[in-house]
């Protein structure tokens, strides 16, 4: 099987895992691997609704840290992983989404202008991304029930536009984070008028770790889905192919 996302709408963690429940993935399973990975840091309730066609997922966690130490994410997704029995390559690709944005925050935090201050020094420290782990289980749970190997984009990503504000203060979209992946790993993107993030550091760490490869044109033949986040954005299409467009 093979997964197209719009990109061009833009992409965020918890818009990947609804996209694949809406174009098959069994919800109960996603949202199981999901809450045992929240779980892991406080009681955790994710809750699936689809609205106009658009497939969306509600993460409710009590007491999420603010941040996680990279060792720290990377315990909390091992177990994960071995709690919900995602093998390999499911397994391995969800490590390298981690990996990406691991490195991209130790990055931008040792030399962006605004961030370097709050460099620790010691490890990279997720800032605002202590959900990262519950996403990237939602993605490897739908991708393994749907037998999914490979991922595409649609011509380039959609960042949007204005700023956004977090704990070191206000920054410019795309964030640092999302910018470092993104040209990073070499995928093309562009800003639009929206006036709000519509591409997250860890929408663009699932392309990167993924390996997510660009294609020009809409495939032909394939199941179609909507998914959308918590904020009034456009939402975003999946697409599930049997074969190689």
């Amino acid at each position: 099987m093979h997964l197209v996302i719009d990109t061009r709408n833009g992409l965020a963690g918890d818009i990947m895992a609804a996209g694949l429940i809406g174009v098959g993935a069994n919800s109960k399973k996603v949202i199981e691997a999901m809450e045992i990975a929240g779980n892991l840091m406080g009681p955790t309730k994710v809750t699936h609704s689809v609205n106009d066609c658009v497939h969306r997922l509600n993460v409710d966690i009590d007491n999420l840290p603010g941040h996680l130490h990279a060792s720290q994410a990377r315990n909390h997704l091992g177990k994960a992983l071995d709690k919900t029995g995602i093998t390999a390559p499911w397994s391995d690709i969800g490590r390298n989404v981690l990996e990406v944005l691991v490195e991209a925050e130790g990055h931008v935090h040792s030399r962006h202008p605004q961030l370097s201050k709050h460099f620790h020094g010691h490890e990279p420290v997720l800032h605002e991304a202590s959900d990262i782990i519950i996403d990237i289980m939602g993605m490897a749970a739908g991708m393994m029930d749907l037998g999914i190997k490979k991922v595409q984009y649609l011509d380039y990503v959609n960042v949007g536009s204005g700023n956004v504000k977090f704990s070191h203060g206000t920054l410019e979209v795309p964030t640092p984070a999302t910018r470092h992946v993104l040209e990073g790993h070499g995928i093309p993107w562009k800003r639009s008028d929206m006036g709000m993030e519509m591409t997250t550091p860890t929408g663009a760490s699932i392309l990167a770790g993924c390996g997510a490869v660009r294609i020009l044109a809409e495939p032909g033949s394939s199941v179609t889905s909507l998914a959308g986040g918590t904020r009034q954005l456009p939402p975003i299409t999946f697409m599930l192919l049997e074969s190689n467009p």
